[in-house]
């Protein structure tokens, strides 16, 4: 029942995302930047058109939406982390900063554990926005060090 959900394209697509964290970790933990950026450009891609693919062919699901939220969710931390590993001296330069989006981001992820017990899959154009902001900073962090 599982692998016939995921042959849906919008769930590949998710689904694929997942697997993107697992290799960027390994690029990450090797020092390469540059395609740790570049595999965010495409998790960003996949981000948006698992969505958009879902509504158009009417391929919308609770499982679909669960999915993309846990893909999410794994893919946030691990990027903080890629951060921590790959550019130490973004932490030291902008403390407040950075204290303040991991917290906003803990505080989210606590409000839908508690309130709908899981994960939440509020997918809102504000969280859109929020996020292409945070890949394209991540991005230039990346790309444009210091």
């Amino acid at each position: 029942m599982t692998i016939r959900r995921l042959s849906t394209l919008p769930n590949l697509l998710s689904a694929s995302r997942i697997l993107l964290v697992l290799v960027l970790w390994f690029f990450a933990v090797r020092d390469m930047p540059a395609v740790v950026a570049v595999g965010l450009v495409v998790a960003a891609l996949t981000d948006s058109l698992d969505g958009i693919i879902a509504r158009r062919l009417g391929q919308v699901s609770e499982f679909g939406s669960k999915l993309d939220s846990f893909a999410d969710n794994l893919l946030k931390p691990s990027v903080v982390a890629w951060l921590f590993i790959l550019e130490p001296e973004i932490f030291s330069d902008h403390p407040i900063e950075l204290l303040a989006a991991v917290g906003l981001y803990a505080a989210s992820v606590t409000v839908g554990l508690i309130k709908f017990r899981r994960f939440g899959n509020l997918h809102l154009y504000s969280g859109k926005v929020g996020s292409y902001v945070q890949y394209i900073f991540i991005f230039s962090a990346l790309i444009f060090p210091g």
